[in-house]
């Protein structure tokens, strides 16, 4: 607790350079509606663009860091295989469709098998005679 407050003399100092400051010069003071006080200002910090744009930048921004990641994970010579296995695991877990641009699987067929089960064979049997 001691550790985020800050010093006596550094209160007191900060106090008297605020008394001294005609309020007239500080023209920029925030409102209760601090949006509608940055608009009128015309003070900006950055250019803004269209959201589609926005929603690309952020989608391929973070799958690339996500790359990033997975590639630092399989190169990382710290890691026990146990432990490269455990936070590969973790990855797939968590972000499976960038595992698997990384690394692609054969997808499972979802179609018939193609030969037909013990059981179904058995019942296809005719035991007529």
């Amino acid at each position: 607790e001691i550790l985020f407050t800050p010093p006596d003399s550094f209160k007191r100092n900060v106090a008297n350079v605020l008394e001294h400051i005609p309020w007239k010069e500080i023209s920029n003071v925030p409102t209760e509606n601090r949006a509608a006080s940055v608009e009128t200002s015309g003070v900006r910090y950055c250019e803004q663009i269209p959201s589609k744009e926005y929603e690309n930048q952020k989608s391929s921004g973070i799958e690339f860091h996500l790359l990033a990641l997975l590639d630092g994970i399989v190169s990382n010579e710290n890691l026990s295989v146990e432990e490269r296995k455990k936070q590969l695991k973790k990855f797939k877990k968590t972000y499976p469709e960038v595992y698997e641009k990384r690394f692609p699987s054969p997808k499972l067929r979802s179609s018939k098998p193609a030969t037909p089960s013990l059981i179904n064979r058995l019942k296809r049997l005719n035991f007529k005679q």
